[in-house]
């Protein structure tokens, strides 16, 4: 019969070798693969980081922009209000003048 306590695995020291060599290119690739793929994450994180940035300078342009135009129609309002008031005053005058004849 088979006896399982007797029979033993054995590796050459060639087998043994190349068990070892696959298991560093194993362990390289990986890390290396892992490495790559941290070296893209930081470069996707540095390009966020950048894009955000830009954002924000650019929100800031248009809340500047905004506030801008929002003064410049209070400053048309005004003058447009002064000028319904100079035209009132102008046919209040040319009425009296037109009574006076």
């Amino acid at each position: 019969m088979f006896n399982r306590m007797s029979w033993q695995p054995k590796l050459t020291r060639r087998q043994l070798k190349t068990a070892i060599l696959l298991l560093v290119v194993f362990a390289q690739t990986v890390s290396g693969a892992y490495a790559r793929n941290q070296a893209v994450y930081d470069n996707l994180m540095k390009s966020r980081d950048a894009l955000l940035s830009q954002r924000a300078y650019l929100q800031k342009a248009v809340d500047d922009l905004g506030n801008q135009i929002n003064e410049l129609q209070d400053k048309q309002k005004r003058v447009s209000d002064y000028e319904h008031q100079v035209d009132k005053a102008l046919r209040d005058v040319e009425n009296a003048i037109r009574q006076s004849d």
